[in-house]
């Protein structure tokens, strides 16, 4: 199996795509709130592996969490 490396650049476009699309949807669905912390997850792995971008991404994240109430931050997040 092999194992695809994004590129930094790919994968910040990429999640802002997807935080962009979600703050769009409705933050009663479950499967949306569960698609924002997993994306706020995600954010949170990029943060530690590029911490140069942390600033943005951490933007990011409370826009998220500021949009969707039933969604909290994970503990492991600082």
């Amino acid at each position: 199996m092999e194992t695809v490396v994004k590129r930094p650049l790919d994968w910040l476009t990429e999640l802002r795509s997807r935080k962009v699309s979600l703050i769009r949807l409705s933050p009663e669905n479950p499967e949306v709130l569960a698609e924002v912390a997993a994306i706020i997850i995600e954010m949170g792995q990029f943060r530690l592996e590029h911490p140069q971008q942390a600033g943005i991404v951490m933007q990011w994240e409370l826009e998220l969490l500021d949009s969707f109430p039933g969604v909290e931050q994970p503990d492991d997040q600082n």
